[in-house]
């Protein structure tokens, strides 16, 4: 904490300006562009450590799935920047590639050689 000894009246002030507030934001992104945190450097500080953690470990654990199905023994053989896109395109299905524009890159490229290590 930036300034231990004064936590208290920092949390007293925290809540005396929410209590006058008609809208309180309900996520930390939300807390952050609707005050300036400059007033509160204890409460920022909890605030930036409590974004940083993550509720679960779903991502970690996702990712680490991922990588356990590309990496498979006939797989191994392939280069990291390819693991790493395929890795990727996994992990982030929301994404859609624009299909006509990967098309037109491969178009250009000619000749499809395979990945040397």
């Amino acid at each position: 904490m930036p300034h231990p000894t004064s936590i208290h009246a920092e949390l007293d002030l925290w809540e005396t300006f929410w209590n006058n507030q008609s809208v309180i934001p309900s996520t930390i992104t939300e807390t952050f562009k609707s005050i300036d945190m400059r007033g509160f450097p204890n409460i920022r500080k909890g605030f930036l450590i409590m974004g940083t953690i993550p509720i679960t470990a779903c991502e970690c654990e996702r990712s680490i799935s991922v990588i356990r199905r590309l990496k498979t023994y006939m797989r191994s053989l392939m280069t990291e920047s390819r693991f790493n896109s395929l890795a990727l395109m996994s992990i982030h299905q929301k994404i859609i590639p624009d299909v006509e524009r990967v098309l037109n890159i491969f178009s250009v490229l000619g000749e499809r050689h395979l990945d040397e290590n």
